[in-house]
């Protein structure tokens, strides 16, 4: 995972992705992004908008091994626990 994540108080969501292959991996991607872009944007959003917060080559993916992913990056100091980030993993 991303070591130099910076902190913010303000509310941000989530958007978790698994579809990049490498070989016979998957990369493990977590983008954060604040609610007031969200609420802000009058189209879809862009790069710009977003602050990769997780990156990882993984060799097995299901629930098990994503909810250890976020739990492990939710439980860096550096990413606020204030966000109103839900643990719930959809297969």
């Amino acid at each position: 995972m991303l070591k130099e994540v910076g902190k913010i108080d303000k509310p941000w969501i989530a958007i978790i992705d698994h579809s990049i292959n490498i070989g016979t991996k998957k990369l493990f991607v977590v983008l954060r992004i604040e609610m007031d872009v969200l609420y802000k944007k009058d189209k879809a959003i862009s790069l710009e908008d977003c602050e990769c917060i997780g990156l990882k080559v993984c060799e097995v993916v299901n629930g098990e091994s994503v909810k250890k992913d976020l739990d492990l990056l939710l439980d860096n100091k550096k990413v606020s626990k204030k966000s109103k980030f839900i643990k719930k993993v959809v297969l």
